[in-house]
């Protein structure tokens, strides 16, 4: 008696492909896991070009849960995708710190740009401080203060010598 993966439904007359999966259950995971490939392709392609850093941490915590929901399946023993899902998401963590600090980078020169090209100090003051929250939310969400301490030593440095009238 064949019993399917996904939900533990079992029969006599059940009958299953060769992942162990019953005729709907097959069809729903196949769907899901199509569905996912595009997504995951298209989010990362969007983080590795984006500069805007909302896009590239919704696009990061998109890709991480549908990871996380093809993880479900590949624990269960259902194929998904290759490299298996869990290895795409250690991939992701080890590569995170690299993607963020590009995207610190970019965002701490356009502040300092916009600051340098201000007329006004309080609006020079107010880019690199809103560059400064954005970064320090990045890092505050997915812990990698590390990779963007450079960014935020610049961002300070130049507040400092704002506040020194220089």
């Amino acid at each position: 008696m064949g019993k399917c993966r996904l939900f533990g439904k079992k029969g006599l007359f059940l009958s299953l492909n060769e992942s162990d999966l019953c005729r709907i259950c097959a069809v729903v995971v196949g769907q899901d896991v199509e569905r996912s490939a595009q997504i995951l392709k298209e989010s990362m392609e969007l983080v590795e070009k984006t500069k805007n850093p909302d896009t590239l941490m919704s696009r990061l915590d998109l890709v991480e849960s549908r990871l996380d929901a093809l993880i479900e399946y590949e624990t269960r023993g259902i194929p998904t995708l290759q490299p298996v899902p869990s290895e795409l998401k250690a991939a992701l963590t080890a590569d995170r710190g690299r993607i963020l600090s590009r995207v610190a980078a970019e965002l701490t020169q356009a502040a300092l740009a916009k600051a340098a090209l201000s007329s006004s100090s309080k609006r020079a003051r107010t880019a690199v401080e809103k560059a400064q929250r954005t970064i320090c939310d990045m890092g505050g969400r997915y812990g990698h203060p590390a990779e963007l301490e450079d960014s935020l030593d610049k961002l300070a440095r130049y507040l400092d010598r704002a506040a020194e009238g220089g």
